[in-house]
């Protein structure tokens, strides 16, 4: 027959090796996930004329839908937004459609894409030092940014903003790309 020590003893393991295993279970769980990369399609901008250098510069704000539950369910029928652990941007692109010798990215001396969600602007993408040449296309890097909580109300807030080197004599329209990933949790 046991006695009371034994069976404390035998209890305490039982109950250790059940809080171990749930406790790998949950570690198992998380390190699974589904990446699912998307973009935007191509959304154009306008940047206005600008009359001076050493000026803030920007497009005014952009409204982008997406539907994120309809997006996760064309790759996965088994998931939605709920599942979602991060978004992150991977890339991002803005191409000038109308660049000229004068009126192009040499303009800007530097310029950022930023978005928002409820009232809160965040600078996705930055380049700080733009070269004084001809560019009609400015590759961004991306800032390490979980944008999880910016994709409210399936839509998604841009501006383009910057600092004028130069004027420019005619209104750009631009082209901005971004490519995103989403972190799902089975």
């Amino acid at each position: 027959m046991k006695t009371a020590k034994q069976l404390f003893f035998y209890a305490f393991i039982f109950t250790a090796i059940l809080a171990s295993f749930n406790f790998s279970c949950n570690k198992v769980k998380d390190a699974i996930k589904v990446n699912i990369p998307f973009q935007t399609a191509e959304i154009e901008v306008d940047i206005p004329v600008i009359p001076a250098a050493d000026l803030a510069v920007s497009t005014g704000n952009i409204d982008y839908e997406v539907n994120l539950d309809e997006l996760i369910q064309d790759v996965n029928s088994s998931l939605s937004s709920e599942n979602i652990r991060s978004i992150v941007a991977k890339s991002c692109r803005v191409t000038l459609k109308n660049a000229t010798q004068e009126n192009n990215f040499s303009a800007l001396k530097s310029a950022s894409v930023e978005i928002q969600s409820g009232g809160n602007w965040i600078t996705l993408a930055e380049i700080n030092n733009i070269e004084d040449k001809y560019q009609d296309m400015l590759e961004f890097p991306i800032k390490d940014i979980d944008l999880k909580n910016y994709f409210g109300n399936n839509s998604i807030i841009y501006r383009i903003s910057g600092e004028s080197r130069k004027p420019t004599t005619a209104e750009l329209k631009a082209g901005v790309l971004v490519k995103f990933e989403i972190a799902m949790t089975p």
